[in-house]
């Protein structure tokens, strides 16, 4: 297995406080490694992205210690596809395919990336617009802000995201037509409508080329 390259790994403890680095620190060997806070948590997660092969890897769990050493992490297992996936608390996903993104530089308001997902379901639909601000305009050193508007087809199943909620991973920040960029929303609460069903803690990860 070749070293990746381009790429970051998802850390956080009992699934808290998710951070991201370069997984190649060593550009030879592919080594990476991180401090997390530790209050009082009994399991570590970690989750990989091979950006060049567009593949993940699986979810991978050790008890916490001083000194946690993954050993060799190998991504290939998911393929990263293009769309919104929904991993709802309690195990139930949803994915919708139909998603473009779009990317804004603008000194006075900060780096704006803006997604619509189209969901249509028969005579019904839902499409969604989600924005991504960074009012510090540093991919380094982001300030990330989320926001999103819902336009209704009819009498749709909607899934609404509190904002409120959440932790941003920025994972890939294109730029330019043609780049891809990935977005990860965790511990974020998302309701289904008209059910009024809630699932807190769950995660929305946007998969997108820019247009």
């Amino acid at each position: 297995q070749d070293p990746v390259t381009n790429g970051f790994v998802s850390a956080s403890i009992n699934n808290q406080s998710p951070l991201h680095f370069p997984v190649s620190l060593d550009p030879v060997t592919g080594e990476f490694s991180a401090a997390l806070v530790d209050c009082g948590g009994t399991e570590v997660t970690l989750y990989g992205y091979d950006l060049d092969a567009l593949k993940t890897t699986e979810n991978l769990t050790m008890s916490v210690s001083p000194q946690v050493d993954f050993g060799n992490v190998i991504a290939c297992d998911a393929q990263i596809i293009q769309g919104l996936r929904l991993e709802l608390s309690g195990g139930a996903e949803k994915f919708i395919p139909d998603i473009t993104a779009t990317f804004d530089a603008n000194p006075g308001t900060g780096n704006l990336y803006h997604f619509v997902v189209r969901d249509i379901q028969g005579v019904d639909g839902v499409i969604y617009e989600y924005y991504f601000l960074d009012w510090n305009q540093n991919p380094a050193d982001p300030l990330w802000a989320f926001n999103f508007t819902n336009q209704l087809i009819g009498s749709p199943v909607v899934y609404e995201m509190d904002s409120q909620t959440g932790t941003i991973e920025a994972i890939e920040q294109g730029t330019l037509p043609g780049e891809q960029v990935i977005f990860k929303l965790t511990n974020v609460t998302i309701t289904e409508k008209p059910s009024n069903i809630s699932y807190p803690n769950s995660t929305a990860t946007f998969t997108a080329v820019l247009q």
